[in-house]
């Protein structure tokens, strides 16, 4: 019971992860898009 409990912390904690990272390259895509109508 405690593996399964382990395995689902670490699911847990590779969703959250990988929802920080969506979240900065979104953040990354739109600081992008304004440096580049900066430039233009």
């Amino acid at each position: 019971a405690l593996g399964f409990f382990i395995g689902m912390i670490t699911q847990l904690e590779k969703e959250v992860n990988q929802e920080k990272l969506l979240k900065n390259i979104a953040k990354n895509i739109k600081d992008d898009k304004k440096e580049i109508r900066k430039t233009n």
